[in-house]
């Protein structure tokens, strides 16, 4: 499904399923809007394109989906440039299908925008993709039951991007999330952050956006670093490492 110039259009493809496209199974024009309540898309990107994936979303976009299933689409699985992202009752599954894993990202909201910009997520699967998340939201955050499994990067959040200076949302949710991977996280801040199981390190950096403190239960991670100033966090059950030389805390 691909509409070329049509710049704003709304989509309402609930209970649609698709299957088998050289690219995208969706590929939205910027500034559109997505609606898909139940569905599923298989085989998508079969040519394997760098910018492609199941859902290629276009810019400024508004994307909500809900109870779908996207098998075995190749790089990517939801990717693009979104100025809301909401998912809920999502899989994102590339295992069965691949020798390997994906190069991309599973879910990618990769906007430079430095205000207006949203990302919600609830109970989400990811298997098979290098990164997990790459999350640019500037004014809201949720994350809430989302599991990665054979990722290496595990969670990007930075508003606008790694090199934005801009200053994300505060006193969201981090609720039950998992990867294989770590969590990277810059100029926003999470109110609670709760059954947190990582295998790589969680990297807090930047001038913290708020003074409110960053609370904490059940961390587990291979490290911990907080690289910036203002930062107040609160942690209990914290399992670091596995004992050996992989555990460390730092601050700069």
């Amino acid at each position: 499904i691909k509409h070329g110039s049509g710049q704003g259009t709304a989509f309402d493809l609930s209970g649609v399923s698709i299957t088998n496209s050289a690219d995208s199974c969706i590929e939205l024009p910027d500034d559109s809007t997505l609606t898909w309540i139940e569905g599923s898309a298989t085989d998508c990107n079969t040519h394997a394109y760098a910018g492609q994936g199941a859902v290629a979303t276009g810019d400024g976009s508004t994307v909500v989906m809900e109870n779908v299933d996207i098998t075995d689409a190749a790089v990517n699985g939801i990717i693009g440039e979104a100025d809301s992202l909401w998912l809920s009752n999502v899989t994102i599954d590339a295992s069965s299908g691949f020798s390997g894993v994906q190069t991309g990202t599973g879910v990618a909201q990769t906007g430079t925008a430095t205000s207006g910009t949203d990302f919600y997520a609830y109970n989400v699967d990811i298997d098979n993709y290098n990164s997990a998340m790459t999350i640019h939201a500037t004014d809201s955050m949720h994350m809430e039951e989302i599991t990665s499994v054979g990722d290496s990067n595990g969670y990007s959040v930075t508003p606008a991007g790694a090199s934005s200076p801009a200053v994300g949302a505060t006193g969201w949710s981090m609720e039950t999330v998992s990867a294989d991977g770590g969590l990277t996280m810059a100029r926003t801040q999470p109110g609670t952050m709760n059954n947190i199981d990582l295998g790589g390190a969680i990297q807090m950096s930047g001038t913290a956006p708020s003074t409110d403190r960053v609370a904490g239960s059940t961390v587990d991670a291979a490290g911990m670093t907080i690289n910036g100033c203002g930062w107040n966090v609160n942690f209990n059950g914290v399992n670091l490492g596995d004992g050996s030389s992989d555990a460390w805390v730092s601050a700069n």
